[in-house]
């Protein structure tokens, strides 16, 4: 079973590497900011809140910050996660490959990582894996998203180790 959730993450990455070699006519450019047509005005960056679960967690908030980088854009989450048996207080960032679908509306994927402490089984967690999501950037400075973030835990509570992640949805203010 581990070998088949290793092969997952490996496939999944090795596929959001080869979907940023789109072509640069359906990539999001500096000239075309990831924020909106209303450009001029915001970077592009995001703050804002992230709330979800997974198989791995029965609950999770995290406030959540984008970062224009070019092309790209880097996610910060940092938040708290809760299961039955333990608390997960942690951090996770993806680098994201960003495309336009139309105007405000628009798809990205990426690696990505996730640390921090379990509580109650007080373990470090570790685990990599890759964040795929939709958003969708209004006329005013705000901003909706649906993502997945599966990963592979290698280090953490006893039940928490192998194949996990989360679903959620975002609401981030524009600046």
């Amino acid at each position: 079973m581990k070998k088949v959730a290793v092969l997952y993450i490996v496939l999944f990455l090795l596929a959001s590497f080869a979907a940023a070699q789109v072509s640069d006519t359906t990539r999001i450019t500096d000239t075309d900011s990831i924020a909106t047509a209303d450009s001029n005005r915001r970077s592009g960056d995001a703050f804002g809140f992230r709330l979800g679960a997974g198989p791995d967690r029965s609950g999770e908030f995290d406030v959540t910050w984008q970062k224009v980088l070019g092309r790209y854009r880097l996610e910060v989450d940092l938040g708290w996660a809760q299961c039955d048996k333990w608390g997960y207080l942690n951090v996770s960032t993806a680098f994201h490959f960003h495309w336009k679908i139309v105007k405000g509306l628009a798809w990205y994927v990426g690696p990505g990582i996730n640390m921090g402490w379990y509580f109650g089984d007080y373990h470090f967690g570790l685990g990599v894996g890759a964040q795929l999501g939709i958003e969708y950037n209004f006329d005013f400075p705000i901003q909706f998203s649906i993502d997945i973030f599966p990963r592979y835990n290698i280090l953490g509570a006893s039940d928490a180790v192998g194949l996990g992640g989360s679903g959620a949805l975002s609401v981030r203010y524009r600046f």
